[in-house]
């Protein structure tokens, strides 16, 4: 299960359902951290990975699809560094 652990000033902004469900896939990379991040005018969300440290910048505006958005990004940038299409697909799963 992708865990996505906002900050309190992300979460003011309803990133998106905060159920708490379990399930038995457990990614590879590991739980994630996210905070709004100001650059100049424009928010962006600065997202963060507990063991890589890599890290996915989403635009800070559409708070609704947060977690869409944040996977989409992921998966990316997982290509762009030339992860192998099974690991993406266990990742996204």
């Amino acid at each position: 299960m992708l865990t996505l652990r906002c900050t309190e000033r992300l979460l003011k902004k309803h990133p998106g359902p905060l159920d708490q469900r379990e399930d038995d896939l457990k990614p590879a990379l590991g739980d994630w951290h996210a905070n709004l991040v100001r650059f100049g005018p424009t928010p962006v969300v600065l997202a963060v990975n507990d063991v890589s440290l890599l890290a996915v910048i989403m635009p800070g505006r559409d708070f609704g699809h947060l977690l869409t958005a944040f996977r989409d990004r992921l998966m990316r940038r997982l290509i762009r560094l030339g992860v192998p299409a099974d690991r993406m697909s266990h990742e996204a799963a």
